[in-house]
Parts: structure tokens; sequence; C-alpha cells
């Protein structure tokens, strides 16, 4: 089961590498009534080709209630939700970009730069 399940994330890190999204602007227009705060942080800024990073988007105060949208310039991102993970085989810096949407559509975007090195 885990060389089937490493199998499929080298066939998306594979897939992801060809294709390329132009990114959001990083700019927060308007965040959604009750958001304070939008941020984004991974566990490492650097990685190395084929390894991963957990992504994490911290609202303040924590909601429940939010839609996240995930996609990168570059790669391949894992997961939904509030945290994510991140490949590339690839060496780049893509940008990761998280939008949040609540109920009534508000939406405000943020991105952040992810180094992979060789």
């Amino acid at each position: 089961m885990k060389k089937l399940i490493f199998l499929i994330a080298i066939l998306i890190l594979t897939i992801a590498c060809e294709k390329s999204i132009k990114p959001d602007d990083d700019t927060t227009i308007k965040l959604p009534p009750g958001i304070l705060e939008f941020s984004l942080f991974a566990r490492e800024y650097e990685i190395k080709i084929g390894n991963l990073t957990e992504i994490t988007a911290v609202i303040t105060p924590p909601t429940i209630s939010l839609e996240y949208q995930w996609k990168a310039t570059e790669g391949a991102i894992m997961g939904s939700g509030q945290t994510v993970y991140y490949s590339n085989c690839c060496a780049s810096k893509p940008k990761i970009i998280c939008t949040i949407i609540d109920k009534s559509g508000n939406r405000a975007s943020k991105s952040i730069e992810i180094t992979v090195v060789e």
C-alpha cells in the first residue's frame, strides 16, 4: 500500500511540474467580516526536490465556517482545508496561494514563496 501511495505522489509531482498557473494578486482587498488577520506559514520555506513541507493558513479569530482554496504556480499541493502539503520535482521558487471564502462569498487571498533546491 505504501508503494502505491508513493507511486501516486510521484505521478502527481510529474504532472504538476508540466503545468504552470499564473498567481493571483497577493493583496487582500477585504477580509471576510469577523476575520481580523489571515496569514500563511510553512514548516520549511526551503525544501529539496521531492520533499514535502506543511503549509497552514492561520485565521484570527479561528473560524470553522470558511472554505480554503489552494493552488501553486508550480508543483503539487496535497490535502485540503486549513493545512496542506506542498512538493515539487523541479528546482524553483513557486508561490503557494490560499484563498479563504466565507458563507457569503467574501474572499481574501495570501501567498508565500517556497524555495525548491536540488
